[in-house]
């Protein structure tokens, strides 16, 4: 068994983690890119700068919600690698076993 995939098994956050830094890190990268462009073109007025650290926002969150949406949903109700998946049509609340004392159904 992968050590490293096991580590992501048990501990999910830690993927998300990753995708926040990696968040912070390609916005400013995005930023810095513009701000290089606008040294470099002379302009008073940080355009690039704007537009590269929105630019890599985007992009950021553009992985971040692929990933979310691909990761496995966990329910506090089921055990991890637990093979019953409890159905919306199932009750949450448990049934009586026996017919009730004020059921009108004929014998």
């Amino acid at each position: 068994m992968n050590v490293h995939r096991r580590g992501l098994d048990e501990r999910p956050w830690l993927r998300f983690a990753g995708l926040g830094i990696g968040l912070a890190a390609t916005t400013v990268a995005g930023g810095l890119l513009g701000a290089w462009v606008d040294s470099r073109a002379g302009w008073a007025k940080p355009y690039a700068t704007a537009c590269g650290g929105l630019v890599g926002f985007v992009a950021a969150m553009i992985r971040f919600v692929r990933v979310a949406l691909a990761a496995p949903i966990h329910r506090p109700d089921q055990t991890p690698g637990s093979s019953h998946e409890r159905s919306s049509a199932e009750p949450t609340f448990p049934l009586p076993s026996h017919p009730t004392e004020h059921d009108d159904t004929p014998e």
